[in-house]
């Protein structure tokens, strides 16, 4: 059978996929945080974090963001520097990052201190037949909501972090550490093979260390202690760090929220008896919306007919909300509910013939990608 080229091409180059900050500042005394309002090209934010911090001398810990973007794209977004020389900072002008602004400001930025993303994007090759189907479905989206599915980048470059995260928590840790230095969690080189195989037959652990040097940053630690402390899973895990455990542990949380979008039905926000629900800002064109689970050891679930669909999803997926609690030191989500549907604000469709151009607002934690999945599945449904 003949394979039909897409509807439409996106993300042909990072320039694209173009995101910007929507920040919530409401604090804007001076003080001793400088925020950075940067823009950068082709590099993750944790990166972006760690050049700034090496730039500036400052340590990882002098660094805050409000949200991480997106890699392959351009993107512009608020990053804070504890102490950092401001003159200094202002000269920066790599060819991936550069400083636009800086202002002084009494508070570190903390993930979720934003409102939003404004998203600009470009599609190329696009099915002139198909497109109409597109924009009507980007009409439904302005008028109805975003079904707020997780992007794949939320389970990793293998789509499986979530298989990481239940080996946490059902504190399987030798799995999990075999996991995280096996491609695709880990970069395909010498060193991390040579550290896979140690890790499969068991035999030289104790001179695992000497891998350290040649492993990429995050392995090097979890090498060193396996070599201090062999058959201790646990605290191997551990050495991979917070961040890494908590970023496996909420691709589970995810993985259990599109299960219950899933079965949610064709309006999965809209409000039904049992249902927790959340307000909107205006001027988004619905004020309440259902919720779904990112479990945790505190977080409620719904009653009625939408908690028993998040009761059969856990099951499903073998998750026990209980789990998360005294998991690891600093690694025990509370849990926490996550709009079913979102608001797609100021939409804007340009462009013409074959290269189209999108615009629109989403609030933080939404994903643009997941308006391109929308559209691609309404141009399938549509035929050729």
């Amino acid at each position: 059978m003949k394979t039909l080229p897409p509807p439409f091409l996106a993300r042909v180059t990072e320039e694209d996929f173009e995101v910007e900050e929507i920040g919530d500042e409401e604090d804007v005394r001076p003080g001793e945080h400088l925020h950075l309002w940067i823009e950068k090209r082709g590099l993750a934010t944790d990166e972006a974090c760690r050049r700034l911090a090496l730039a500036l001398d400052r340590r990882g810990a002098d660094i805050g963001y409000a949200g991480r973007k997106d890699r392959r794209a351009v993107t512009r977004q608020w990053i804070s520097v504890a102490g950092a020389d401001e003159e200094r900072a202002r000269e920066i002008d790599w060819p991936d990052l550069r400083v636009l602004r800086a202002v002084s400001r009494v508070r570190k930025l903390k993930p979720g201190m934003l409102r939003g993303n404004r998203f600009r994007l470009r599609l190329r090759a696009v099915d002139g037949d198909l497109w109409p189907r597109a924009e009507a479905r980007l009409a439904e989206l302005a008028r109805d909501g975003l079904p707020n599915a997780f992007g794949s980048q939320r389970f990793g470059a293998g789509g499986d972090g979530d298989r990481l995260g239940l080996a946490l928590l059902e504190r399987r840790f030798e799995d999990y550490v075999r996991g995280i230095c096996t491609p695709p969690h880990a970069p395909d080189t010498p060193a991390v093979a040579e550290l896979g195989e140690r890790l499969v037959s068991g035999r030289g652990l104790r001179s695992a260390d000497r891998l350290a040097a040649r492993l990429p940053r995050e392995l090097a630690p979890v090498a060193r202690q396996l070599a201090r402390r062999r058959g201790d899973w646990a605290s191997a895990a551990r050495a991979a760090g917070r961040t890494r455990l908590l970023l496996h542990l909420s691709a589970l949380q995810a993985r259990v929220f599109q299960g219950v979008l899933a079965r949610r039905g064709p309006a999965p926000g809209e409000p039904e008896e049992g249902d927790r629900t959340c307000g909107h800002r205006p001027p988004s064109p619905f004020e309440r919306s259902a919720t779904g689970p990112l479990p945790g050891w505190k977080a409620p679930l719904a009653s009625g007919r939408p908690g028993r669909i998040e009761r059969a999803v856990l099951a499903a997926l073998g998750v026990d909300p209980a789990a998360f609690k005294r998991l690891l030191p600093g690694c025990s989500p509370r849990g926490a509910r996550r709009p079913l549907r979102v608001p797609v604000l100021g939409l804007e469709v340009g462009g013409s013939g074959v290269e189209r151009t999108l615009a629109f607002e989403l609030p933080a934690g939404s994903y643009a990608t997941t308006v391109l999945d929308e559209l691609l599945n309404a141009c399938a449904q549509g035929g050729r």
